[in-house]
């Protein structure tokens, strides 16, 4: 505020402020010399008043006044409320480049006409305000790219004047990077499978979170989720060759109340073949039951277009064990020579070598082979209670098998050739053979053997030849009336 020049600027000037509404009381006082006559006041008015100026010259004294100026009418107003920050929903953590929602307000009973948002003592944006019967308010959306702290302002303009509150309290946030893209890998030496197998993958991520929800997707479709910490195994029990052939992860965290989800990991491609087809088993023989001892051949035939590196033969006995012969093959067969011990179910497989991979192939049907003891060895027997005969005397020779399980049909053998076959006569539980050698003995020493033969399955089976019996046959009335007989 300035006086008016005085008519004397030679003079020593004085000027004085005056308050007409505080009855014309100086509130401040200048001194000056020389020119300009001139001053100037600084005032800190609270309050709306009229000022004034006088000035007088030095030496004079109050009441000499030459000159009041003309009133000067300030309107003093309160400076405008300083408003609230706050963050939308009390959420102070947020993803790198993730907006964060912050709220500016005042009370409605003061005036403001916009709001301001600082950070690092510059103004970031403003923004129109809203009022309710309570609340002037705007709202800020503001991408979070690092730690910082954020204020807010209001300001009024009032007679082409523009006025601003002091910043109000700060908000902090903290800013954490995006949860990475996981990786999926497989748990397996080797990236191929049987259609069925089970297939192990996890799903991994490094987030500065403690906890996540892990989902993988078969192709574009989401197939099954868990929750766990930093990574998680899937497993696929029965891995199927469907197209899509690929398999990706995802990994959801929970950041300041919100859901986070990273980007899909890389696509993890699989290699899904079928299982390598039965192959054919063959007995080669022409009966269908075997005797314990002898020498089986079979043979496991693989119609397919890749490598066999090995056959195997399996065999069960009664349910109670399994066996394996395996063979080295670089053909789409093999043979097997096994002997019969005992009855039994076999069947056979064979490995492939597939994209590197040895997969066994599905097993072959079954071949039940049976087995059976080789009948027993008979036994010979004369109707007569000594071995040296008389020629002519009636002799016959019994030849008994162990058992009645199948008919029987018997022969007898002198000195290694045969004689003759009968059927079995059964007495007493056993069967029996009788040979009449009355009329084919000649003088001298003879050995007789027997043995039996049946039907079983189709097959022809021949027992063991019996121990012999050795017959002395002698010829003559000189030795028969001379009692020579023994």
């Amino acid at each position: 505020m300035k006086s008016k020049e005085a008519k004397y600027c030679h003079e020593t000037f004085v000027g004085s402020c005056c308050s007409r509404s505080s009855k014309a009381t100086a509130i401040s006082r200048v001194r000056t010399t020389g020119k300009p006559c001139s001053a100037s006041f600084q005032i800190s008015p609270s309050v709306t008043e009229i000022y004034t100026c006088v000035y007088n010259l030095r030496g004079a004294g109050e009441r000499e006044i030459l000159q009041r100026s003309d009133p000067l009418h300030l309107n003093v107003i309160d400076r405008p409320m300083t408003p609230s920050i706050v963050l939308d929903g009390g959420l102070s953590t947020f993803i790198f480049g993730h907006h964060a929602k912050i709220k500016c307000y005042l009370s409605s009973k003061y005036s403001c006409s916009s709001l301001y948002l600082h950070s690092k003592g510059q103004k970031l944006t403003n923004s129109k305000v809203q009022s309710d019967f309570n609340y002037h308010m705007a709202t800020f959306e503001i991408p979070i790219t690092a730690h910082e702290m954020f204020t807010c302002s209001c300001e009024l303009t009032l007679e082409q004047s523009l006025l601003s509150s002091e910043q109000s309290y700060p908000v902090y946030v903290t800013v954490i990077d995006k949860p990475q893209k996981p990786s999926i890998s497989l748990n397996h030496s080797k990236n191929i499978f049987v259609r069925g197998e089970l297939v192990n993958m996890t799903c991994s991520v490094d987030f500065q979170s403690s906890s996540y929800s892990f989902y993988l997707y078969t192709g574009e479709q989401k197939t099954h989720s868990h929750f766990a910490e930093k990574k998680h195994s899937f497993t696929i029990f029965e891995i199927q060759a469907a197209v899509p052939d690929y398999y990706m992860c995802e990994c959801e965290t929970t950041v300041s109340g919100h859901q986070r989800y990273s980007e899909l990991s890389d696509k993890l491609y699989l290699n899904v073949v079928e299982r390598p087809k039965r192959p054919q088993i063959k007995l080669n023989a022409s009966v269908r039951i075997f005797l314990k001892g002898e020498t089986l051949s079979i043979t496991c035939q693989a119609d397919v277009p890749y490598s066999v590196r090995q056959f195997s033969l399996y065999r069960s006995t009664n349910g109670h064990y399994l066996d394996e012969i395996s063979e080295d093959s670089s053909s789409t067969s093999a043979n097997f020579q096994i002997v019969a011990n005992d009855t039994g179910e076999y069947w056979c497989a064979y490995q492939a070598r597939i994209a590197g991979r040895l997969i066994d192939s599905e097993t072959s049907i079954s071949v039940p082979i049976p087995v059976f003891d080789r009948p027993a060895e008979p036994e010979i027997s004369l109707n007569l209670n000594f071995t040296t005969v008389i020629k002519g005397e009636l002799l016959l020779l019994t030849c008994k098998a162990p058992s009645q399980d199948s008919a029987k049909t018997f022969y007898l053998y002198n000195n290694n050739n045969s004689l003759e076959a009968v059927p079995p006569i059964v007495t007493k539980g056993r069967q029996i053979g009788i040979f009449n050698i009355t009329e084919t003995v000649s003088p001298g020493v003879e050995q007789y053997k027997c043995m039996y033969s049946m039907v079983v399955e189709e097959r022809l089976i021949s027992s063991k030849q019996s121990n012999p019996m050795i017959l002395t046959i002698k010829g003559g009335c000189l030795e028969v009336c001379t009692g020579l007989r023994t």
